[in-house]
């Protein structure tokens, strides 16, 4: 909280501080400024970068409006702390100069990845970084592999759907699919896919069954209505928490840690090139 409130006065300031400079201030002085707070004028040149994309004259008109509206509201704010708050000048320009060069590093770095991150990872690589971080992959929850839908008690088909539900047959799965897309308010039936089975039975009458984990273990098939809908489910493998994640359940996930492995690995590499050079170059000094 302390950090946004700092990010924010030092945004205020340099905007405050850039908004009307030395040497923009004498041609602006016959220009009819759109605002003003105290001795700071907002002109229609400032706004000129932030219409500019407007898809229309009442998007730009808009655009303008509320950023005039925040204007006004900022350097109010300002204002006032600047009132209120003794402030030390050089620790706060220090500071904005600071978060400036922390935004212009980031956005180097930025680009220099976006052009020279290999994002392709073989499945070899996470195949060897789950074998060697089992530990790490360990379940927080109960997942499934299996098929669920939801569909009105009066859907055309439903005792045959009970039946299709079950099977490994293709031809009966396709009359599962097709049946789903027509009738069921609700369903999963990819049973090649590991999913979290609460979010699965979220909103139906199995959330709330006592005890998940003795319920995975005794039951395959399992079926219940209310008033309205029949829910069917089909349990084909399941795994309980603390158990081993299966590769596939996290295999995004593994994907995405060696890609930030890959992201830290080439930043480091470019401050090392960058630092190299200027020392071979005798760029800098240290005293």
């Amino acid at each position: 909280m302390r950090y946004s409130r700092l990010i924010f006065v030092l945004l205020l300031i340099a905007s405050s501080c850039q908004l009307i400079s030395p040497d923009d201030k004498e041609s602006k002085e016959e220009e009819k400024p759109l605002a003003r707070v105290g001795d700071k004028f907002l002109y229609r040149e400032d706004l000129a970068s932030l219409t500019k994309g407007a898809a229309s004259e009442k998007d730009s008109s808009d655009l303008a409006n509320r950023y005039i509206e925040s204007w006004v509201k900022n350097e109010l704010l300002l204002k006032r702390a600047a009132e209120t708050v003794d402030f030390d000048l050089n620790e706060i320009n220090r500071k904005v100069n600071d978060y400036r060069y922390a935004l212009m590093v980031f956005e180097f770095k930025k680009d220099y990845l976006t052009k020279n991150l290999d994002t392709s990872i073989s499945e070899e690589e996470i195949r060897e970084y789950y074998d060697s971080h089992l530990d790490n992959f360990l379940l927080k929850q109960n997942i499934i592999r299996g098929k669920y839908f939801q569909a009105p008690l009066k859907a055309p088909k439903l005792k045959r759907a009970l039946g299709w539900i079950k099977s490994d047959q293709e031809k009966d799965f396709e009359d599962l699919t097709s049946f789903c897309i027509q009738f069921a308010t609700s369903y999963s039936i990819e049973d090649t896919v590991w999913i979290n089975f609460e979010d699965l039975i979220v909103n139906t009458p199995f959330q709330s069954i006592p005890n998940k984990i003795q319920f995975l273990k005794r039951n395959q098939f399992v079926e219940t209505t209310d008033s309205l809908f029949q829910y069917s489910l089909f349990i084909k493998e399941y795994k309980i928490q603390d158990q081993l994640s299966p590769l596939e359940f996290v295999h995004d996930q593994i994907k995405k840690i060696l890609i930030n492995k890959r992201k830290v690995e080439l930043s480091e590499e470019l401050e090392d090139r960058i630092l190299g050079e200027a020392r071979l170059s005798n760029s800098f000094e240290i005293y």
